[in-house]
């Protein structure tokens, strides 16, 4: 069972890695210029491109650095923290340091977002912005619901089966 987690966990590793590159793609070179009309998408905007396409790889490599963190931290979910106070103090300082590193994580998928209001303020379409919002959430969900549930989620102790 350990085995086919950690294989899940992989794969979805893979997909958080490979949204990521889609995100910045999209900060980087994605350009919206309008077939037939001269001065739209990227080249009649007075945004630096350069220094947006920089901003956005500092939000991925801060949330890359920070999902590195998270999994190197400790277990702190099994029945053995619970056993002593200090191994149950152990479990409460791993679990509130990564509830600090989410909030700092989702201040940073905050930013992202925000990156992307600037690119919708300078004419992408609401279909690209709508794809954009799409790989967003698919950080999320993936990122929360299935890759730490596959990693650190509840397991059978040997005591209960």
């Amino acid at each position: 069972m350990a085995f086919s987690r950690r294989e899940k966990a992989l794969a979805l590793l893979a997909v958080i890695r490979a949204t990521m590159v889609e995100i910045y793609c999209s900060h980087a070179c994605w350009d919206w210029k309008k077939v037939g009309k001269e001065n739209t998408g990227r080249a009649a905007s007075t945004v630096d491109w350069l220094d947006h396409a920089d901003s956005a790889m500092v939000e991925i490599l801060g949330i890359c650095h920070i999902l590195s963190r998270l999994l190197q931290l400790p277990t702190a979910t099994r029945a053995r923290h619970r056993a002593t106070s200090s191994l149950q103090r152990e479990a409460d300082d791993t679990l509130f340091l990564a509830s600090k590193l989410y909030g700092c994580m989702f201040v940073r998928f905050g930013r992202l977002t925000d990156l992307c209001e600037i690119l919708k303020e300078e004419g992408l379409p609401p279909n690209e912005a709508t794809r954009y919002v799409d790989w967003a959430w698919l950080l999320h969900v993936v990122f929360i619901f299935k890759c730490f549930r596959y990693l650190f989620g509840p397991q059978k102790s040997f005591v209960n089966g």
